[in-house]
């Protein structure tokens, strides 16, 4: 197998980990915390998330394409990392200083709808200063391709120390956050004692025409797409933002985000080893393998999340019982359950954007979220008058998430012409209905309280097997491709 190919292995193995961890907190978080104490917490998480993109001004895209692209250059690297700490502190300074001067004014426009309390928008701001100086660490793990601990620091830093603050002490969500910052800085601090500080000590007296060659590259390609992630934050933030009189509700919302973000960890590792990968092959004026690779990355993932979504929409309800400990929690989520099929789209987007990203210079993605966003908004005020707030908001997510589906397909299309759809299409309908067939039929097979949690994990694996025999024999294209990505090559 080839580099890549262990990398990815052992990418999805993790994304499996990582999936396992946010069922952790989901379960925890949703039976611990009330339906309003749900909603502050993950409004927290979200809005921190969104602020992150403001600070980092693209620096985290920015490091990965010119790493990649001077992979050998390690006074480079090391300059990079400079540049990028420093861009960090200069941000993290400004936003505090301003949440000092306002912070009433900015908790005032984002939860109109309740007094929330002081401390709010200071723990957004500090979350958000410590996921900044925690991208330096993840980016240099995955340019070294040290996939293993890369993958433990990303465990920790999404749920490992959320779950560890809820079972210390979830009677306050101001303590759990509080919980979470101690061990985020301690975290923080060994991450760059052992991987970023001792590079950054060997590098001494400063190249100006270089340093100054990179400063202005990390303006001219960093701010567009610190908009593309400010965007991409802002669309599981606009629609809770738009119903933030119904506080339940935005909780019920943010909820059912978390759930259908979790199964694209699955495409995330994938997609930030194309973009590596990616910027490698730019660098040596290898197109046609970027497009090669861009295509078998299409017809995976549409045909994994067709399949996905395929077999868990009949049973949403058991399925989302897994997720969530509260009935009352449960029951509000069930109601936003259409937004299961986003999968789809989101998977393709998350799975191209990399590649989008290191192929063009133009900002495609940030037009792409800008428009998908504009629609799903004004579909929430064309619906709004006549239904309730649920209808709306889910009117709105799946005009915003399918359109910029649409949208990233068209954007890529120079990458993905040739793209073998009719196997694609091919492998994915037969597969999709083995495994919806097989779980239908289930209860006529004995299963007489259908469906309970083992019952769907046995069958789901019986299922699975039935699709993976199917796709051996018929061996579709999409595998082909597949396998010739994974098998060892000289160039790597």
């Amino acid at each position: 197998m080839s580099k890549l190919g262990r990398d990815i292995v052992t990418n999805v193995v993790f994304a499996a980990v990582n999936a396992a961890g946010i069922w952790l907190l989901m379960r925890l978080s949703t039976g611990w915390l009330a339906p309003v104490a749900l909603a502050l917490f993950l409004l927290v998480r979200r809005y921190s998330a969104s602020l992150v993109g403001v600070l980092a001004l693209g620096a985290p895209t920015f490091q990965l394409r010119y790493v990649g692209m001077y992979a050998n250059d390690d006074k480079l690297r090391q300059l990079i990392d400079l540049v990028v700490m420093l861009g960090y502190a200069a941000t993290s300074a400004l936003v505090l200083a301003a949440l000092a001067l306002g912070g009433d004014s900015i908790a005032g426009a984002l939860f109109p709808a309740k007094d929330y309390p002081s401390w709010v928008p200071w723990y957004v701001a500090l979350l958000s200063v410590q996921q900044l100086f925690h991208f330096v660490v993840i980016n240099n793990l995955l340019l070294s391709r040290r996939m293993v601990l890369y993958n433990l620091y990303k465990l920790l830093c999404a749920s490992g120390l959320y779950i560890a603050a809820l079972a210390l002490d979830h009677d306050s969500v101001q303590r759990v956050f509080l919980w979470y910052m101690v061990g985020s800085t301690i975290l923080l601090g060994v991450g760059h004692w052992h991987f970023t500080l001792p590079a950054l000590r060997g590098l001494t007296g400063l190249p100006l025409e270089r340093t100054k060659w990179l400063v202005r590259e990390a303006v001219l390609y960093g701010p567009p797409r610190s908009a593309i992630n400010v965007m991409d934050s802002l669309l599981f933030v606009i629609t809770p933002w738009l119903i933030r009189g119904d506080v339940e509700d935005v909780g019920y919302l943010l909820t059912m985000f978390v759930l259908v973000q979790a199964t694209g960890l699955i495409v995330l590792p994938v997609n930030e080893l194309a973009m590596v990968v990616g910027a490698k092959q730019l660098g040596a004026s290898e197109v046609d393998k970027v497009r090669a690779s861009a295509r078998t990355l299409l017809e995976v993932m549409v045909g994994s999340s067709a399949i996905l979504v395929a077999s868990i929409y009949p049973f949403k309800a058991a399925l989302l019982g897994v997720f969530i400990a509260s009935d009352t929690v449960l029951t509000g989520v069930e109601r936003f359950s259409l937004l299961l099929t986003c999968i789809v789209p989101l998977t393709v987007y998350n799975g191209l954007k990399g590649i989008i990203e290191v192929r063009w210079r133009f900002p495609r993605n940030l037009v792409n979220l800008v428009v998908s966003s504009a629609l799903g908004v004004g579909a929430f005020y064309a619906v709004r008058p006549s239904h309730a707030s649920v209808a709306s908001a889910t009117t709105a997510c799946m005009v915003t998430f399918w359109s910029l589906g649409a949208l990233t397909v068209i954007s890529a299309w120079d990458l993905l012409r040739g793209a073998s759809w009719r196997s694609l299409f091919g492998a994915v309908g037969p597969s999709s209905a083995a495994l919806v067939a097989a779980l239908v039929a289930a209860p006529r097979a004995g299963f007489a309280s259908w469906p309970t949690t083992a019952q769907l994990a046995v069958v789901g694996v019986l299922a699975t097997a039935l699709v993976l025999a199917w796709w051996y024999i018929a061996k579709p294209e999409v595998l082909r491709h597949a396998l010739r990505l994974l098998r060892a090559r000289n160039s790597e």
